[in-house]
């Protein structure tokens, strides 16, 4: 039976108003007329990560880091956001143009490739090299274990030396934590399970055998031979802010096809009744107000859930923690002069020494017609260890880190903006990634995942990029919709 109160009934209610959130509202609603959708989201707009920031003094917005749409080959997901926009106004990324990165590490900007790059050490190294990587291929060919962590799977993938001599300094240096405490996924974000060693040729040439062609990275991104007959694109707005130009739309979209949508609005209570849930809702400055959903789609933080569904608190598994506290700031810099990041779209710092985590090329891969002429733009991910560094010293340690890049000897820095994220993309800490599946698992447990969808990095095996989230969402909503039929 229904509790007897007043209430508003909704088919669904939809908590996070991210990509996640606003595909799950359009599939929803396409899969039946009439039916009610209701989104919720803590923030004062859409776009989760995807949320773009206007700068006053360049009269634009922009984001906070690279947030090109990647392909996630669901048909209805991806086509309901390339409808934000004309197909003029859309930038597509496709071939050897999808996706390209670098790196600095060694003092040295390197562009042709992600991965650390050992072509120009000793015959002898390298001979070293290509040893230790075949005898770990051997091993794992053999092997039935099932790497977890990123130092299990660096392991895994190179053997024991190469990992502690290479990988662990840089995975210590870009998340201040030790291997051993992060996740698996930590050696896809960015690209540490390959080495570059040889050139293109012998690459090729060793590519044949499996085992090799999994370690060794090809030394050229942008010649590397595309053999896929569908290759995934990626696809950014012309104007810059995916956030301004897309989500925004897309929200407006969902308005007129009748998706309650409401923001500053918290979740506070969840109670399960056997024909749906009784939830709470507060929205900023206003009393708690009640509605009953028949089911709820869970696509926010899954941490507060835990407490709202009175959880009891998990002992996460003894593994090491960060051994400093930091925050992540982001900064907006405009310079002058001469590009020499492109074409590139962004480069990871690995080199002992920098706060920076990223630098965001954000021309490269845009129309960079609202930039003044004669200026680029780009994006910084500066981690901070100090809580109470002063905003001026983070900005002449910004500036400092900007010119040691070579990012062009006649650029000049214009203005930096500090800009706090106010969405923290999930760290690929072990403890987090356990905490969260053990969470999942028991509410899967309590609950019908046919009435109560969960989405969202790690509450399942493997899904971790917004790719994968979807993907796996749509799985889920398809079980829920059946379920009505």
């Amino acid at each position: 039976m229904t509790p007897d109160f007043t209430k508003q009934d909704i088919d669904y209610l939809i908590v996070g108003a991210g990509i996640p959130g606003l595909c799950a509202a359009s599939h929803l609603k396409a899969s039946e007329r009439g039916l009610s959708v209701s989104v919720v989201e803590f923030s004062g707009g859409p776009g989760g990560l995807y949320k773009s920031t206007f700068i006053e003094d360049l009269g634009m917005f922009v984001d906070f880091g690279m947030h090109v749409y990647y392909e996630s080959g669901v048909e209805e997901f991806d086509g309901f956001i390339r409808s934000a926009l004309p197909e003029s106004e859309w930038i597509t990324l496709e071939g050897n143009k999808k996706d390209l990165a670098g790196i600095y590490w060694r003092g040295l900007l390197r562009k042709q490739h992600p991965y650390p790059d050992f072509r120009n050490e000793s015959s002898l190294r390298r001979c070293d090299l290509i040893v230790r990587i075949i005898f770990a291929s051997v091993r794992a060919k053999f092997s039935n274990s099932n790497p977890q962590t990123a130092r299990e799977l660096s392991n895994f993938q190179f053997g024991k030396k190469i990992h502690e001599t290479v990988i662990a300094p840089i995975l210590e240096k870009i998340y201040i934590s030790e291997s051993q405490s992060l996740d698996k996924i930590a050696l896809t974000t960015p690209e540490l399970r390959r080495i570059a060693v040889l050139n293109e040729r012998w690459t090729m040439a060793l590519s044949f055998f499996k085992g090799l062609k999994a370690r060794l990275a090809y030394p050229d991104q942008f010649t590397i031979p595309l053999k896929r007959s569908k290759v995934q694109s990626g696809w950014y707005p012309r104007k810059q802010g995916f956030g301004q130009q897309v989500i925004l739309p897309l929200a407006n979209k969902l308005k007129s096809e009748g998706v309650d949508l409401h923001f500053n609005t918290s979740v506070t209570s969840i109670e399960k009744f056997e024909d749906g849930f009784n939830i709470g809702l507060t929205e900023l400055g206003q009393d708690e107000r009640r509605i009953f959903a028949k089911r709820i789609v869970w696509c926010a933080p899954i941490f507060p859930l835990a407490s709202l569904l009175k959880i009891e608190p998990l002992n996460a598994p003894n593994i090491n923690k960060p051994s400093v506290t930091r925050r992540k700031l982001f900064a907006s810099v405009l310079m002058s002069g001469n590009n020499n990041i492109d074409p590139i779209y962004y480069f990871y710092v690995y080199d002992a020494g920098f706060k920076t985590f990223r630098v965001t090329n954000y021309c490269a891969y845009s129309d960079d017609s609202q930039i003044p002429e004669g200026h680029f733009l780009l994006g910084i991910e500066f981690w901070l260890d100090d809580q109470g560094t002063e905003e001026h010293e983070i900005i002449i340690g910004i500036e400092k880190e900007i010119k040691s890049f070579g990012i062009s000897e006649n650029a000049n820095i214009v203005k930096i903006w500090l800009l706090p994220m106010l969405v923290l993309p999930p760290e690929p800490a072990r403890v987090s990634v356990d905490l969260i599946s053990r969470i999942a698992s028991q509410i899967s447990k309590a609950h019908d995942s046919r009435e109560f969808t969960l989405s969202g990095p790690f509450v399942r095996s493997n899904v971790f990029f917004l790719q994968d989230v979807l993907r796996d969402l749509k799985i889920e909503l398809d079980e829920t919709i059946r379920s009505r039929s």
